[in-house]
C-alpha cells in the first residue's frame, strides 16, 4: 500500500460564550486548567464534555513516558497495540476498531487539533503540554470518526523567556531515553521559536536460536520545532513541524498449543501432520501422505516421487529441525517464551513528518476565527514471524509508503 498523506484545512467562527459545568473537576479547586475540547481554549470547569486532562506535570509525576501508560490516569480508555509497539489502537467505553478490518476506528488521535493516524501519534509524546482525553461522540467538532470519543495531543507552546530542560534515564537490556527541549524567543513577544526532541533505545530481551541473535531491540528519536509569529494584538500564528523515526524489531509470539486432528471440522489440514518432519519413517510418511492429500494429488500411499522429494527437502535446509511441529511445541515449553526458534523476519520502520499550523484572529466581541491547516506524512513497515516456529508456516507484513 502506498503512503497516505493528510491534508485538514478548516476554518470557524468561535464565540466565546458560557457553557455549563464540566463532568471532570480539576484537582486544585483554585486551579485553572484549560482545555480546547470545543475547538476553543476555555476553563475546564466551563466545558460540557466528559474529558479527563493530564497535564505535563501530572504526566512526568505519574511516569506517564508512553501512549500505553496513559490508562493510568484515563479511565475508560484503554490502548492496545496492534502487531507492532507504533500500531495503536484506542479505546473509550468500548468504541474500538477491529485491527484486521477495514473499519475506521471510533477514537481518533489528535495532535494541536489536527486528525493523524495510529502511526502518527505514537511518536507525539514528548514535550507536551497536555493530553486530553474527550469520552462520546465528538462528530459535530471532529468529525465522523470520532464515533466513540478523541485523544487530544497538545505540544508545549513556545514563550517570551529563553529556557529549557534536559532529561534522561538508563535501564536493563541497555535501555536509554533523552529528552531536551529550548525555549528562544527571536523577537520579544512577537516571534517565538521553541526545539525539542528525543533520542531512546532499548536492546532486545528475546533470544532466537535460529540465528543466534536477540530479537526486540528499539531505536528512536523525534524532532519538533515549534514557531509562534503575532502580527499586532490581534493575530497570531502557530506553525509546528514534527518529524519522528522508529526502526526495530517486534518481539515474537511463541507457539503455544496445537488444535487436535478429529476427521472432521477445523483444522482442515491438521499442522502438526504436515510438518511431521523426516526423523522416523513413520513421520516422512505421515507428512508426505498429508501434503499429497492437501494437494488434491490422489490416495497415499504410493507416495508421488515429486512430492516425496519437495517434502524431504523442505526439511534438509539448515535450520529448520526434522523433528516436526510436535517436538517444536515441547521444546518450546521447556525453555519459556524469551528464547524462541523462528526464521521470519521482525523488522519495523517508522517515519512520519506532521505539520499543524493554526491561524487565529480577534475579530472583537468576544469572537476570533480560527483556521487549522495539518499534513501528515506516514511511511510504516512491518514484518513478523506468527507461527512461532523456524518453519515458516505463517509470515506476515505489511507497508505504507
Amino acid at each position: 500500500m502506498r503512503a497516505h498523506r493528510l491534508f485538514v484545512v478548516g476554518t470557524g467562527l468561535i464565540a466565546m460564550a458560557q457553557s455549563a459545568h464540566a463532568q471532570t473537576e480539576p484537582q486544585d479547586a483554585n486551579a485553572e486548567i484549560i482545555v480546547t475540547a470545543q475547538r476553543r481554549d476555555e476553563n475546564l470547569s466551563r466545558t460540557p464534555v466528559a474529558v479527563t486532562v493530564v497535564s505535563a506535570d501530572q504526566l512526568a509525576k505519574a511516569q506517564i513516558v508512553q501512549a500505553n501508560d496513559l490508562r493510568q490516569a484515563a479511565p475508560g480508555l484503554s490502548i492496545r497495540s496492534g502487531v507492532s509497539s507504533e500500531q495503536l489502537n484506542f479505546s473509550l467505553r468500548g468504541a474500538t476498531q477491529d485491527p484486521y478490518s477495514n473499519v475506521r476506528p471510533g477514537v481518533m488521535p489528535y495532535v494541536n487539533d489536527v486528525q493523524v493516524g495510529s502511526q502518527a501519534s505514537s511518536g507525539a509524546f514528548y514535550d507536551l503540554q497536555s493530553i486530553q482525553v474527550l469520552k462520546g461522540p465528538q462528530g459535530t467538532l471532529f468529525g465522523r470518526s470520532a464515533t466513540g470519543g478523541a485523544i487530544l495531543f497538545t505540544t508545549q507552546k513556545p514563550t517570551n523567556e529563553l529556557g529549557g530542560y534536559a532529561s534522561g534515564l538508563v535501564g536493563n537490556y541497555g535501555q536509554a531515553k533523552g529528552e531536551a527541549a529550548i525555549n528562544l524567543p527571536l523577537v520579544d513577544d512577537e516571534l517565538l521559536l521553541r526545539v525539542a526532541g528525543f533520542y531512546s533505545r532499548r536492546d532486545g530481551f528475546q533470544y532466537n536460536l535460529y540465528n543466534d541473535q536477540r530479537i526486540g531491540k528499539q531505536r528512536k528519536y523525534g524532532v519538533r520545532t515549534s514557531l509562534t509569529a503575532r502580527f499586532g494584538p490581534s493575530v497570531e500564528n502557530e506553525l509546528v513541524v514534527d518529524y519522528y523515526h522508529s526502526r526495530g524489531q517486534n518481539t515474537v509470539g511463541v507457539i503455544s498449543g496445537l488444535l487436535p486432528f478429529t476427521g472432521t471440522g477445523s483444522p482442515l489440514v491438521p499442522a502438526a501432520l504436515l510438518y511431521a518432519g523426516t526423523a522416523t519413517p513413520t513421520a516422512t510418511l505421515t507428512g508426505e501422505c498429508t501434503l499429497q492429500a492437501f494437494a488434491g494429488l490422489g490416495a497415499c500411499p504410493p507416495v508421488l516421487p515429486s512430492v516425496a522429494g519437495f517434502y524431504q527437502n523442505y526439511f534438509a535446509q539448515p535450520g529448520r529441525p526434522n523433528t516436526g511441529l510436535d517436538a517444536q511445541l515441547a521444546a518450546q515449553q521447556a525453555r519459556g517464551p524469551y528464547r524462541v526458534s523462528v526464521d521470519g523476519d521482525n523488522a519495523i520502520r517508522t517515519r512520519n513528518t506532521v505539520v499543524t499550523d493554526t491561524l487565529t484572529i480577534d475579530i472583537g466581541g468576544g469572537a476570533k476565527i480560527k483556521n487549522i491547516f495539518g499534513y501528515t506524512d506516514v511511511h510504516y513497515f512491518m514484518a513478523t514471524d506468527a507461527d512461532g516456529t523456524p518453519y515458516a508456516i505463517s509470515q506476515e507484513s505489511a507497508e505504507f509508503g
